[in-house]
């Protein structure tokens, strides 16, 4: 379901391309196959109980500090940064509306 040419994962970025295409003055971040730019729609996969975002939220990055390694989501009326290095529970979703 996740991978594969009809994977989950080939899906979104396929959408991420159309939808939220590159910008070359942009900064982004990759991390386990997954690239994050300003403007991605992005799901919480597990719980984090200290930044109080919880599996199923739905957020949209709003900046990307690379130097720091840092991706500040908005998740509601929360401002979220988290580790880019530590993004483990955080996927990109293009498929949701």
């Amino acid at each position: 379901m996740n991978r594969g040419s009809l994977g989950v994962r080939e899906l979104n970025q396929q959408l991420q391309r159309v939808l939220n295409p590159p910008k070359p003055d942009e900064p982004v971040v990759e991390k386990y196959g997954w690239r994050f730019q300003i403007r991605d729609k992005v799901i919480q996969t597990g719980n984090n109980y200290e930044k109080d975002v919880f599996n199923g939220d739905i957020g949209t990055v709003e900046s990307i500090d690379p130097s720091e390694h840092e991706i500040s989501i908005r998740f509601d009326n929360r401002l979220v940064t988290v580790s880019a290095i530590s993004a483990t529970w955080t996927r990109c979703r293009w498929h949701m509306p």
